[in-house]
């Protein structure tokens, strides 16, 4: 894609675009035309695909049910669109208008409205001012009819319009999917030891209204470490880290603001931080890879800054130790910190080949749960039970794997024994929410 066009193939493409117009007019009704007006030769990209589509939802959902006929196309020439509507062409062209002055970048979208005689309705005729230039801000016309801009300065700008809404529109789109991820994770049902549906497990201080709004609190932040990704991309992945730490410090206050003091979601902030860096970090104009690439660029992240962390702790006297400091130093397991610098191996070699391979099943995130909790490396497990009773969690999950799939009322019968035993598989609950994330990821490519 994004081969150059001539001006004969533009002006071939609108003399098409008139007859295929016409054709449509025979329904008696009012017609909007969808093109973008892109300076330059290259019309047809991926990112320009993109922004196409993007635009386009937003049309749809703002006409509503006045769509009676569309079609869209595709040529090397730039994307069109055309649909048959219900209504008045005048209300139809302001509702275009309307999105076209929504954003910055809305300079670029061609909303031409045509009335059932064949005439397309202005701007002016409707009190609306003219459009204005895309580099100066004054009217464009003049602009254009006296050539006062070069042409790499107005196909710099188009591009940087087009680049500029896809990174606001993908962070907060990313940021909303981490906070959706966290809010379903939370409804997975049972979940041994941890708030669901059903109770509020080993979590005295914690309900399913606590949690979501918990998550809600961190959506600023999800969006802020996209971004943060976004704008070290071109540094060496670990000087990425820095900043989302920074950010994740600033985050866990935020938690604790909105749940009264409660620790909901903290390893949540710093894997999720770390991934949504990395998710950062690859993302181009035309969309984002595979979640395995993700995961790997996480592990380049956190590589370095976790090791000088773990190297530390040797150094710590002990009365200063967190007890996930303290758990390393005496069972050498690093927790979230280890799966996040090793680019999160229970999700690439465990989590997510068997969510593809068990895809609508109803109890699969609940068994592929019991799969985290058994590879052995939740720290949360030991800081509630010690080892020993770490241990008996992972027998217990094991154990149920190897009879084949467990059925809920095993699952809901090892919730109440972890319930007693005050055991809080956490940091298995994180890995599951980002599965969740990495598997939403992969379903809307």
């Amino acid at each position: 894609m994004s081969s150059r066009v001539t001006l004969d193939e533009i002006l071939a493409a609108r003399e098409d675009r008139a007859r295929r117009q016409g054709e449509m007019l025979s329904h008696g009704l009012p017609l909007l035309s969808f093109t973008l007006n892109t300076p330059g030769d290259i019309k047809d990209s991926p990112a320009i695909r993109r922004f196409f589509a993007v635009w386009l939802d937003r049309i749809r959902e703002a006409l509503g049910g006045k769509i009676v006929e569309e079609k869209a196309r595709y040529p090397k020439t730039g994307p069109e669109y055309l649909a048959a509507l219900r209504g008045d062409a005048r209300g139809i062209k302001r509702i275009c208008v309307a999105i076209e002055e929504s954003r910055p970048a809305g300079r670029l979208l061609d909303l031409d409205v045509i009335g059932t005689e064949g005439t397309s309705l202005s701007r002016t005729g409707l009190g609306f001012p003219e459009r204005k230039c895309l580099i100066c801000g004054k009217p464009g016309r003049a602009c254009g009819a006296g050539q006062r801009h070069s042409y790499k300065a107005l196909t710099e700008k188009a591009g940087a319009l087009i680049r500029g809404y896809l990174v606001e529109r993908d962070a907060e789109r990313l940021g909303e999917k981490a906070t959706n991820a966290l809010i379903r994770e939370v409804h997975v049902t049972p979940k041994p030891g941890l708030v669901d549906e059903n109770n509020s497990g080993s979590h005295g201080d914690m309900d399913l209204s606590l949690m979501e709004k918990s998550a809600r609190a961190l959506t600023p932040y999800f969006m802020q470490c996209v971004r943060i990704g976004m704008e070290t991309a071109s540094l060496l992945p670990e000087e990425s880290f820095p900043p989302l730490r920074e950010a994740g410090k600033e985050a866990e206050k935020a938690m604790f603001a909105a749940t009264g003091g409660v620790n909901t979601h903290k390893g949540a902030v710093y894997l999720f931080g770390i991934l949504l860096g990395a998710v950062g970090r690859l993302w181009k104009p035309e969309g984002l890879p595979a979640p395995e690439a993700f995961l790997m660029e996480a592990g380049r992240i956190a590589e370095k800054a976790v090791k000088e962390d773990l190297n530390e702790i040797a150094r710590l006297p002990e009365g200063s130790l967190t007890a996930g400091q303290r758990i390393y130093r005496q069972y050498g397991l690093a927790g979230a910190r280890g799966e996040a610098a090793a680019g999160f191996p229970a999700l690439r070699e465990t989590v997510l080949p068997y969510l593809a391979a068990h895809r609508g099943e109803e109890d699969a995130y609940v068994r592929v749960l019991l799969r985290i909790i058994a590879r052995g490396t939740d720290t949360n497990l030991i800081a509630r039970g010690g080892k020993e009773g770490a241990d008996r969690a992972v027998k217990a999950a094991e154990d149920l794997l190897e009879k084949g799939e467990p059925r809920r009322a095993e699952i809901e019968a090892l919730d109440q024994e972890f319930i007693r035993q005050n055991l809080s598989p956490g940091g298995s609950a994180d890995l599951l929410a980002l599965a969740l994330f990495c598997e939403e990821l992969r379903r809307s490519k």
